[in-house]
């Protein structure tokens, strides 16, 4: 007992060095943590951190903000909106108000609202933001403009960035994320899949970027057996809750399986793709996959990108 006295005691009367000591540490941590999009960590890292702590070196309102943005990245809708509506921007440092508006535009995307969280971002002067958050915004302009089936323009938003000194985990968000509108688009193949590599070896352990690299080997004519472990792989992330992009990666499965002869397998993946997300462009093009099987129930592989929109049609 009196060692949590002295332990408060010592949190009230902590002189200032030691509180911004605290917060490099955490801030190293949650830094760390983000890196690796560990949830888990980053949400013990904010509680630890925030106000009820024994040496609150963080807010509420910033504990709650980061945490929005984890579950957010997670895909976690309703954990995010929980977080995002504790939040006082008055709290919050200005580094921190900046990436507000991308934050609630991007729970407008996950609600399927594409349309409204550009209108939002259109507010947003991008040539004001620190680096971190203008690569974020471009991010984030780039998904929406994705669900909008405008994944041509979506890939060109992020053209120029793909070899920019950025960290390590945005230079890999930028890579991947530009390889896969690419493929939406109907872009070179071997470039998508070169850009997915560099994606994966800057954060390998990424699960959401092995959906990617999956679909740009068969794409590009390598190995079916490579891909589907791969996107096999994706498919175990927590992070991959749209379900836009889990029909994706069943439609990639379902085409590596039929290139491999494996009718079966392949009908199952794409009907899984079909029944995900009914009105994705990846259910389109699993129907009009399984009709030609049907209709050349002798000669009904197809080669890689065979059939593969040149980008009319996009995931949402």
């Amino acid at each position: 007992m009196l060692e949590i006295v002295l332990i408060s005691l010592a949190a009230t009367m902590a002189p200032p060095f030691v509180l911004i000591f605290r917060r490099a540490v955490v801030t190293y941590r949650l830094t760390q943590a983000m890196a690796r999009s560990d949830l888990d960590a980053i949400v013990e890292i904010c509680d630890g951190a925030s106000g009820d702590s024994w040496l609150p070196c963080m807010n509420h309102s910033e504990a709650h903000f980061y945490k929005a943005m984890a579950y957010c990245s997670h895909r976690r809708e309703t954990e995010a909106r929980a977080c995002f509506a504790k939040v006082d921007a008055a709290h919050l440092q200005m580094a921190q108000k900046q990436f507000l508006p991308l934050l609630e535009a991007s729970l407008l995307g996950m609600d399927g609202k594409p349309e409204e969280a550009m209108e939002l971002i259109s507010k947003v002067d991008a040539s004001k933001l620190e680096l971190t958050a203008k690569v974020t915004f471009l991010l984030l302009e780039a998904e929406l403009l994705g669900q909008m089936e405008c994944s041509a323009e979506a890939a060109k938003r992020l053209e120029d960035w793909l070899d920019k000194p950025l960290n390590q985990t945005l230079l890999a968000l930028v890579r991947n994320n530009w390889a896969w509108f690419s493929i939406e688009s109907g872009g070179a193949a071997s470039m998508a899949l070169h850009r997915a590599k560099q994606a994966l070896g800057l954060c390998p352990e990424t699960k959401a970027f092995y959906s990617t690299y999956g679909a740009a080997i068969y794409l590009s004519g390598g190995d079916p057996g490579e891909a589907i472990e791969a996107i096999e792989y994706a498919l175990t992330g927590p992070e991959k809750a749209m379900s836009s992009h889990v029909a994706a990666d069943h439609y990639f499965l379902g085409q590596c399986y039929a290139s491999l002869g494996w009718r079966d397998q392949a009908i199952h993946h794409l009907s899984e793709a079909m029944d995900t997300a009914p009105k994705s462009r990846w259910a389109k093009l699993s129907r009009q996959r399984i009709q030609a099987m049907e209709d050349s129930p002798v000669d009904w592989r197809w080669e890689p990108g065979a059939g593969f929109g040149s980008g009319a049609e996009n995931r949402n």
